[in-house]
Parts: structure tokens; C-alpha cells; sequence
């Protein structure tokens, strides 16, 4: 059945919850590496890096996420759940600048 994703979102939930931060991240490369698209990844990724007091690596995890959204055709891009997505992601990064 390989990786349940919603199962592994469900423990990065909990492992922030018990702000094992480290834990967390590593669950989520693990879903990001079987994942063909990154962006939802790299977005909690930073969403994760901020509650570990790591503003730096958020932005940047929040940089690449909207490089990664950018970079889809326009019919992907323009899709609700994206089009949040990068909502979500561009007001992480303005509220960095």
C-alpha cells in the first residue's frame, strides 16, 4: 500500500503538537519524496518551521513553495485548491518581509 499519506499527516500533527519539530519534518520529506508535485509539502514545510522558531528556513521553504506553484501550467495553477495554496503562501512571505 506504501506510505498512507493521511495517516503521516496525522502523526506530523501530533509530533508538532509534542513540538518534536525534527520529527515532523522528517515525516513529511518522506511524503514529499514519493510525491510527484512539492508545493503543498514545501508549504507545510514552512508552516512547520515557524512553529519551531525557525524563520529563516520558513521563508525559504515559503520561497521555494512559490517557486514551485509558479512553475505549474496555468491550468494547474488556476485550480481552487492551488490558487489558495498560494494565497496561504504568498501572505507567509509578505508577513516575513
Amino acid at each position: 500500500m506504501g506510505p498512507l499519506v493521511a495517516l503521516q499527516l496525522y502523526a506530523i500533527e501530533l509530533e508538532c503538537a509534542r513540538k518534536h519539530f525534527d520529527d515532523a519534518l522528517a515525516r513529511l520529506e518522506k511524503i514529499s519524496t514519493v510525491s510527484e508535485r512539492k508545493e503543498k509539502w514545501l508549504a507545510r514545510r514552512g508552516e512547520i518551521l515557524e512553529l519551531a522558531k525557525r524563520p529563516q528556513e520558513a521563508k525559504e521553504s515559503f520561497a521555494a513553495a512559490l517557486s514551485a506553484i509558479e512553475s505549474l501550467p496555468l491550468r494547474q495553477r488556476s485550480a481552487p485548491a492551488t490558487a489558495e495554496l498560494e494565497k496561504r503562501v504568498k501572505e507567509a512571505l509578505d508577513f516575513r518581509l
